[in-house]
């Protein structure tokens, strides 16, 4: 890590930007030091003193081989029957917003959430791909299901939040439950994108199989 990026990160530090200010930049792109236009909206909200928010945890759910957008959040309910899938959209409690009729408690909840449909990414491959969803960068190698995770990945969300934010008292920061994604059928095994990347071993995640 650069002079430069050492000094954003403690600034970063001091005073750290809120959820809204995460989501804007793109899935926290404090993952970008040392790329300043990446980095920019993170240390402006940084210097406009922005509070981190009331949470004091996060719970990041990656559906690994689960259900598709089109049946669940993002329905497609004008596009031929053969891509929107055979499950209708409900009216939810945001006007205009639509889910699949699967979801009706969330549906009920929506003032609550916020529902990002914009995020993707054009890769095609199992593993590398899955390091796009969890850090918001491409792989060092795109397309690839060959390549296993390695130092050059970049870390996961979690190891973010645990180098910016270490827990107290020893504690880990970053759990995952209740197993590493991977792929049994591709060369590289294990999803890169999941552990710490280069921020090293001790942002790694503390991992409870089960």
């Amino acid at each position: 890590m650069t002079r430069r990026a050492g000094h954003t990160c403690s600034a970063f530090r001091r005073s750290l930007p809120s959820r809204r200010d995460v989501l804007r930049a793109g899935m926290c792109s404090a993952l970008g030091w040392g790329l300043p236009p990446a980095y920019a909206p993170l240390a402006q909200a940084a210097s406009a003193g922005s509070a981190f928010g009331r949470a004091k945890r996060c719970i990041f759910i990656f559906l690994w081989g689960g259900p598709s957008h089109l049946d669940t959040l993002d329905p497609k309910p004008f596009a031929p029957d053969s891509i929107r899938g055979e499950f209708s959209p409900i009216a939810t409690a945001t006007p205009g917003l639509q889910i699949s009729e699967l979801l009706p408690g969330l549906a009920a909840r929506t003032n609550d959430v916020a529902i990002v449909r914009s995020l993707n990414h054009t890769d095609a491959a199992h593993l590398s791909s899955a390091h796009a969803t969890l850090t918001g960068h491409i792989a060092p190698v795109p397309q690839s299901d060959a390549e296993p995770p390695s130092e050059r990945d970049t870390p996961h969300l979690g190891s973010v939040m645990s180098h910016l934010r270490p827990a107290p008292g020893g504690l880990p920061g970053f759990v995952t439950m209740p197993w590493l994604a991977y792929h049994p059928a591709a060369p590289g095994g294990q999803a890169p994108g999941q552990k710490g990347g280069w921020l090293g071993h001790r942002h790694d995640p503390l991992l409870i199989e089960g």
